[in-house]
């Protein structure tokens, strides 16, 4: 089964690499390139995980969690950020984001995303 995999930064280099790693794991990268795109990609159909970056110009990836959470509790949301050890677990557990993966990340990083939505 192929996931939709929602990949949100203001960084095309990241969304590259990202969306490379999940095409070689057999898995549906969409790029998108701020949070609102993101939000309208969940709002148009079937999104199982989204990968944020923290630190994006029109919304972070905290909020922009929150907000795809509204949406559908189901999508599992993941945080990219060179800077996890701001983040406290309150922070992360009240904006529904499940792990945060710092940067830079690895393809077993991204592989353990995948295994673990398909085993849900």
């Amino acid at each position: 089964m192929a996931l939709n995999i929602v990949l949100v930064d203001d960084d095309p280099d990241i969304l590259d690499v990202l969306s490379e790693l999940i095409e070689l794991l057999d898995q549906e990268a969409i790029r998108v390139n701020s949070g609102q795109e993101c939000l309208d990609k969940c709002k148009e159909g079937k999104v199982d995980i989204v990968i944020t970056d923290l630190d994006m110009p029109d919304i972070d990836g905290l909020n922009l969690s929150k907000e795809i959470k509204k949406i559908n509790t189901e999508v599992e949301v993941y945080l990219l950020s060179g800077y996890s050890s701001i983040l406290s677990e309150k922070e992360l557990a009240d904006s529904g984001i499940r792990k945060v993966l710092a940067k830079p990340f690895t393809v077993e990083d991204i592989q353990e995303i995948i295994e673990s939505k398909l085993n849900d």
